[in-house]
């Protein structure tokens, strides 16, 4: 069987950043044969301008929304954010389709490999089935009123189970604001080996929610019709706390946490424990920047969950594009004293880790078949090799 052998400026095996002598093996398959120094007898050696990495992993993407690229303006805030996306999201299925392709198609193209979607319904279907990117899909419920909730999960069931005939998928709660104690009941019955997914902490309206009741979301929930009455204010309360100690025995993965505090951090460690829980963090930096919410402490989060922290791209209606790495060049603008190496943990093994993907993916290790990138941190680039 023949085989490449692939050099670049270094290469990131998962683990360690190893220097430019070293040449990556991988067999006419695509399977990692080896990773070791270069020999004097080597041949053909393809150089690469960059750093050799597996292929990324992006966590956080709603793909069915990437035909409302520019509706939604810069800087309206989360509620004006989420008011024009439930007004104005209805579209012909063709559109929905061309855009939802070319965006995935992209992402494979710019070395992504793995995908954490958010579906909220089953529209995707034919493209995540043909594309070669490998997908978790979170069919997202929502339902504050607990008197619907048996059918709202059971409606996103069917939608997830149409989606799991060829890709893993759970019907997670869309965000501690929208769902009911009931739902989470519902959402926590669903095997052990579950991800579940939720948008968390992306906004101070958001947890301005949970301490005093009256928030910006009063508009959202007024247009939505939805029944406060189950909502109960918890004094020095935050988002987190509102839901977390609901799940037992899963993997979950919190998504954005611009207002997360070390307090909360402290709760998380400790129910873990508790509960049987394992949970990962996913940021979307260039959304929070697009909407306007404010960028997460992620120093502090660094300092509690290093080799728990994942990246998004979120939509492309909060986004400019699905580019990996255009996020991680804004991170290291804002977060310098994060390394490279810990940003390229990031938006490889730690993703594949968090959507339980990390047996194929997220690391250069024997038999392994995870895509090969390289990285360009001074072009702002990444290209898929193979």
């Amino acid at each position: 069987m023949s085989v490449r052998l692939l050099q670049g400026e270094a290469i990131f095996d998962g683990k360690n950043l190893l220097p430019g002598d070293f040449v990556l093996v991988v067999n006419e398959n695509g399977e990692i044969s080896d990773l070791r120094p270069a020999k004097n007898e080597d041949q053909n050696i393809e150089k690469w301008p960059g750093i050799l990495v597996p292929g990324m992993v992006n966590t956080h993407c709603h793909l069915e929304l990437s035909h409302m690229k520019g509706v939604v303006p810069r800087n309206t805030g989360m509620v004006n954010f989420l008011l024009t996306i439930v007004q104005q999201r209805v579209a012909e299925q063709a559109d929905i389709l061309k855009a939802a392709g070319d965006a995935a198609q992209i992402m494979f193209d710019q070395g992504i490999s793995v995908v954490g979607d958010i579906c909220n319904t089953g529209i995707i279907q034919t493209i995540a089935r043909k594309s070669p990117l490998r997908f978790y899909h979170f069919v997202e419920v929502i339902g504050f009123d607990p008197s619907v909730a048996e059918n709202r999960f059971n409606f996103c069931r069917n939608i997830a189970d149409g989606y799991s005939t060829f890709s893993p998928s759970s019907v997670v709660p869309h965000a501690p604001y929208s769902v009911s104690p009931t739902l989470y009941q519902l959402i926590n019955q669903q095997i052990d080996s579950s991800v579940l997914s939720i948008h968390h902490a992306e906004s101070k309206a958001e947890q301005d929610f949970f301490r005093k009741r009256e928030s910006d979301f009063d508009r959202l929930h007024q247009f939505i019709k939805t029944d406060l009455s189950q909502h109960i204010v918890a004094e020095n309360a935050s988002s987190v706390r509102s839901f977390l100690s609901r799940f037992t025995n899963k993997k979950i993965l919190l998504v954005h946490n611009v207002t997360i505090s070390e307090a909360d951090l402290i709760y998380i460690r400790e129910l873990e424990k508790e509960n049987n829980l394992e949970v990962y963090f996913a940021i979307c930096i260039r959304a929070n920047e697009y909407i306007g919410n404010g960028f997460p402490d992620i120093e502090l989060l660094f300092r509690y969950y290093p080799d728990r922290i994942t990246i998004g791209t979120d939509s492309l209606a909060s986004n400019e594009d699905v580019n990996l790495m255009h996020e991680l060049i804004l991170l290291k603008k804002l977060y310098p004293a994060i390394t490279d190496l810990q940003w390229l943990k990031t938006i490889t093994i730690q993703g594949a880790k968090a959507l339980n993907y990390d047996q194929q993916f997220g690391s250069f290790e024997t038999g392994k078949k995870p895509g090969i990138v390289y990285v360009n941190f001074d072009q702002m680039r990444s290209e898929r090799i193979i």
